[in-house]
């Protein structure tokens, strides 16, 4: 399905309105459609009719066009703008693809997940810190369990790898 022309229909469970492959939602039969209202995390949320539950949009415009056959319980966007609810920016996505999907934080320094920096003498000298737990380590290395001695070798191979200093 292309991006060039917006499809419209109806969504499961909402016989009265219309999502679009664009990312928009409209009662059945208006032209224009609804303004969605920005949530503090930055998804958009609308209500469809005055009893209803505030719904986020990207769920409702997946709901729609996405089959789901493997019943994922989230959707991901694709490129990590919340706001972009088209339907080639959505995916059906467990808990754990959606999560490693977030990207790097606002207040990351380093540009990088896992490692940041911390302030020594005042905040005159910094030093990065590789944050990396064991669950991390077990997924990467497919591992059932470590021994803290293997986080902390482990831990140590990077810092070398990468010729990180060490403070501990």
């Amino acid at each position: 399905m292309n991006d060039y022309q917006e499809l419209w229909a109806e969504i499961p469970g909402y016989a009265n309105y219309e999502a679009s492959t664009w990312g928009q939602v409209r009662r059945k039969g208006a032209e224009n459609p609804l303004k969605p209202h920005l949530e503090k995390n930055g998804y958009l949320r609308m209500r469809l009719g005055r009893n209803s539950p505030s719904l986020r949009v990207h769920r409702l415009v997946s709901l729609t066009f996405l089959p789901n056959p493997d019943d994922l319980p989230e959707v991901d966007h694709k490129n990590g703008v919340r706001t972009n609810n088209r339907l080639s920016n959505l995916k059906w996505a467990s808990r754990s693809d959606n999560m490693r999907n977030t990207g790097r934080k606002n207040n990351n320094q380093s540009g990088y997940k896992h490692i940041s920096s911390v302030a020594l003498n005042q905040g005159k000298n910094h030093y990065w810190t590789i944050r990396i737990t064991t669950h991390d380590i077990q997924h990467k290395f497919n591992k059932e369990a470590w021994s803290l001695q293997q986080v902390y070798d482990i831990r140590n191979n990077l810092y070398e790898e990468y010729d990180i200093k060490r403070f501990d």
